[in-house]
């Protein structure tokens, strides 16, 4: 498993310049799926930008593919936005990394897994790290992960035994919060309450 180097902003200053590199980051893994972040290497080059696709010619597309494509951009819009309140939350606010090794101390983890959006990962897993703390799996919609070895899909019906069950997808939270206790018997918490965050803060 790759660490990966993470140091929480001091000042509204330094939280700016993060979720600045933070969204050149999103743009370099959106070009390459496999890219890992890197602080100073973002600091230094420019995001890359995707060759602009070739419009063919005579292409038509139907009313209902386009309001669906319109409806996925405003869907990951509104999700990327709110990964950026939450990242924002956690740099302008270090004291949210002490609530969050209290939570985890108080209930004895050791071993987690994550369920949902893959987003915050990168920041997640160095503090679990710190902490000593394994990460079991992911549950996903991928075949594979750089952060753990073992990925699960979405529509498994039983998950393996771990100590808790984070949901990182901010976007569907409630969603999935409501549908675990009939997929497994493994406690779970969303990123808000391991954060000690309120999720108003975030939507």
């Amino acid at each position: 498993m790759q660490t990966v180097n993470y140091r929480f902003a001091q000042n509204r200053e330094e939280s700016l310049e993060l979720l600045g590199l933070y969204d050149r980051f999103l743009k370099q893994r959106s070009a390459d799926p496999k890219a890992v972040p890197d602080l100073e290497a973002l600091r230094a080059k420019k995001s890359p930008r995707k060759p602009a696709a070739k419009a063919k010619k005579n292409a038509t597309v139907s009313a209902a593919k386009h309001e669906q494509a319109m409806r996925s951009a405003r869907n990951k819009e509104l999700r990327y936005r709110m990964y950026l309140k939450v990242l924002n939350e956690l740099v302008l606010h270090p004291d949210r990394v002490d609530a969050m090794r209290q939570y985890l101390r108080e209930r004895d983890v050791h071993r987690v897994a994550f369920y949902g959006d893959t987003a915050l990962l990168d920041l997640l897993v160095p503090l679990l790290e710190q902490e000593h703390i394994r990460v079991d799996y992911v549950v996903e919609n991928a075949a594979a992960s750089r952060h753990c070895d073992t990925v699960i899909s979405r529509k498994a019906q039983t998950l393996p035994e771990t100590d808790l069950l984070i949901i990182t997808d901010v976007y569907f939270t409630d969603r999935i919060a409501g549908k675990l206790p009939s997929l497994t018997q493994i406690p779970f918490c969303s990123i808000h309450t391991l954060f000690g965050m309120d999720a108003s803060a975030t939507e």
